[in-house]
């Protein structure tokens, strides 16, 4: 007498759920390095914005303000219109005089000053993000 056997033994569906287990390891994975990514991403991005805010708002200051704060910081201290000691992923604002037409001959955009120009440059701590700008007094 033959027996046609209907549906699926206990062993093979067992076999199957295993298979799909192993495959959908490396699929799982895949999705938590990719949200992972995304999340990063999302968060440079958003200091990207800050940062370059930051930069227009230093900008749209009046030229005698830019060229006060260059003086009192010398350009290698945080303008006074960085973000607060202590906040997370804290914007340092740097604006420094700068000796853009080398008047002292020594090719170093850093060691003369001329009176009409300064550089601002914006840096979000911690993050590669950085952009910098060179303003002159408008007459």
């Amino acid at each position: 007498m033959k027996r046609h056997s209907r549906g699926f033994a206990y062993v093979e569906v067992l076999v199957a759920a295993v298979i799909l287990v192993i495959a959908l390891i490396p699929a799982n994975q895949a999705f938590r390095t990719a949200s992972t990514q995304a999340e990063y991403s999302r968060s440079l991005l958003t200091h990207h914005y800050r940062a370059f805010a930051s930069l227009e708002v230093t900008q749209a200051r009046t030229f005698t303000q830019l060229s006060a704060e260059a003086t009192s910081t010398g350009g290698t201290t945080p303008a006074s219109w960085s973000d607060p000691q202590g906040t997370a992923n804290r914007r340092l604002i740097y604006v420094a005089n700068i000796d853009f037409d080398n008047a002292d001959k020594d090719n170093n955009l850093s060691t003369g000053i001329d009176s009409n120009i300064v550089r601002i440059n914006v840096q979000v701590e911690g993050t590669p993000i950085s952009f910098f700008a060179i303003v002159n007094n408008r007459k």
